[in-house]
């Protein structure tokens, strides 16, 4: 019973909103209240390459942040060849989008591998991607973690099945389109074909 009450107000202490914030978690567009393992329509997800991870009651999900110093260095490489129109503005978004990535997910390596070596902790998740492990064991380990620096964010456990289920849907997006984008180019030279 003492485990619960110090889980907690741990967690009442660690701040989920803000912390929301500073994991991104809000510019995913996430659904409160959306059952994780369904899609906007209703139906049950039908990637069969994703993999949903059951949250344990006593897990939180771990956020981490890309390297700051090396994301700025990049951006500023990048202005500097947007000035000498090396490249345009719309590609210097994408390479610095998935230059973010890049770091979030060595961020959440580092971690992943930091706690592999823990008696304390445990990680049942990874998304490196999104920066996001779900991670189980004592919560006065977690805390002395958090202290550490070794994570930008402790969040409800709940969020790594959301974040989960917002890049399943996302990668669903991109594989349509990609799917539809095929089909328009066969119709395209298939009518060039018949004139």
């Amino acid at each position: 019973m003492a485990n619960l009450r110090n889980r907690r107000r741990f967690l009442q202490l660690a701040g989920t909103g803000a912390a929301a914030s500073i994991a991104g978690c809000s510019s995913l567009g996430l659904n409160d209240g959306q059952d994780p393992n369904e899609s906007d329509d209703g139906e049950g997800d039908e990637d069969a390459n994703a993999e949903t991870v059951d949250v344990p009651d006593s897990a939180l999900t771990a956020a981490v942040q890309a390297d700051q110093e090396e994301l700025q260095s990049f951006q500023s490489d990048l202005s500097e060849q947007m000035e000498s129109g090396n490249l345009s503005q719309q590609e210097a978004q994408q390479e610095l989008q998935q230059k973010q990535l890049e770091l979030r997910a060595e961020a959440a390596t580092e971690l992943e591998s930091e706690l592999e070596g823990s008696d304390d902790l445990s990680v049942e998740g990874s998304i490196g991607e999104a920066g996001a492990l779900l991670i189980d064991g004592d919560a006065e380990a977690m805390r002395t973690a958090l202290n550490d620096g070794l994570m930008s964010a402790l969040l409800p456990g709940e969020q790594f099945a959301s974040i989960q289920q917002q890049q399943q849907l996302q990668q669903q997006m991109e594989a349509q389109a990609e799917a539809e984008g095929d089909g328009e180019n066969e119709t395209e030279n298939d009518s060039s074909n018949d004139a």
